[in-house]
């Protein structure tokens, strides 16, 4: 790669422009070497080249991250209690959720 990579730790950033002349290679290095590149549009992050294992890892987290949100809409409805109804709108949005459930509301939950 020329002077636009930039490693940090188990990740290479690439320009755009950069990457599509060595795409291949960099294909080669997600699958063979486990290497993550990062794909930079005007020097900032745009996409990225990850092995298909990771893609895999992040669709089943995705999953379990929608189920646990079905099982605290059955736990917790709507309107019941308002630090999870934000924390809801803040995942709506793509804000971190930011839900912090202390011991009271863990207590009240029958943990």
């Amino acid at each position: 790669m020329a002077s636009g990579d930039r490693d940090s730790g188990a990740m290479v950033w690439v320009p755009l422009r950069e990457a599509k002349a060595s795409f291949s290679e960099l294909v080669a290095r997600a699958d063979l070497l486990g290497q993550v590149t990062v794909l930079t549009k005007h020097g900032r992050p745009a996409a990225a080249i990850v092995p298909a294992a990771v893609g895999a890892d992040l669709a089943g987290a995705r999953a379990t991250v929608g189920q646990l949100w079905e099982l605290l809409d059955r736990v917790c409805p709507r309107g019941q209690d308002s630090t999870v109804d934000d924390a809801r709108t803040r995942i709506r949005s793509g804000a971190p959720a930011g839900l912090v459930i202390g011991p009271a509301r863990v207590e009240r939950l029958g943990r």
